[in-house]
């Protein structure tokens, strides 16, 4: 009999994601004052990748996330003050959003009363598609562009689902969906844009988080203030 050895090899993290991370997690527990370890590992989380997504857009880096870190490193190294700078202004931006984005609760039942649920054969059309990585690409400048700056990789997600479930809800059939999109960029493109648009107008929460209270537990209505 042979004993199966499982290998755990940490991720190797970069210099300047901790420095981040450090940054994000300062500026939180100065605005939400008490934080258990769970909810500041969970919000930095998302804060984290929120700016790389807006230095990304505001700067026009081409490349992935590599390259975005490769651009803060130089900051770090040259320009320190100049990516404080950025920072501090995003942040703040980032946290007034977060107020007025993002609806919590606790509640399974109003959950799933507010949350929008898709067929999973949207989930289908949009994996078919062959330019998704461009539309994401798309989507993402365009509402970081328009000042949202939080949550800023679910609500891309969120506006290219509604968007591709309308014409799937017409056609009920994912391959044709994939052909008829393909063949309409254009009208999907506008949708978007009209939608984008819709959102820098309104004033209310883009989405909805259910927090479970065995481990969100005592600060979730710090978070939502």
């Amino acid at each position: 009999m042979h004993n199966n050895i499982v290998v755990f090899r940490p991720r190797l993290v970069r210099v300047e994601e901790l420095v981040l991370r450090r940054m994000i997690s300062n500026r939180l527990k100065e605005e939400f004052q008490v934080l258990s370890n769970r909810e500041e590992n969970f919000i930095v989380d998302i804060a984290l990748k929120d700016f790389l997504n807006y230095i990304k857009v505001m700067k026009n880096i081409d490349g992935d996330l590599l390259d975005v870190y490769n651009y803060i490193g130089r900051l770090l190294e040259e320009k320190p003050l100049e990516l404080k700078r950025e920072f501090d202004e995003w942040i703040d931006e980032w946290i007034l959003k977060w107020r007025t984005r993002v609806k919590i609760t606790v509640n399974e039942d109003e959950f799933k009363k507010i949350a929008v649920n898709f067929d999973k054969e949207v989930d289908e059309v949009i994996s078919k598609l062959p330019f998704i990585d461009e539309l994401k690409e798309y989507v993402l400048g365009s509402i970081i562009r328009a000042g949202e700056v939080c949550m800023t990789n679910l609500i891309t997600d969120s506006i290219i689902k509604a968007e591709v479930a309308k014409f799937f809800n017409n056609i009920k059939d994912v391959n044709k969906t994939v052909e008829i999109l393909s063949k309409n960029t254009i009208s999907l493109i506008n949708n978007i844009n009209k939608k984008v648009k819709f959102i820098r107008n309104y004033r209310g929460p883009l989405v909805v988080l259910r927090f479970d209270l065995v481990v969100f537990h005592g600060t979730t209505s710090k978070l939502s203030r």
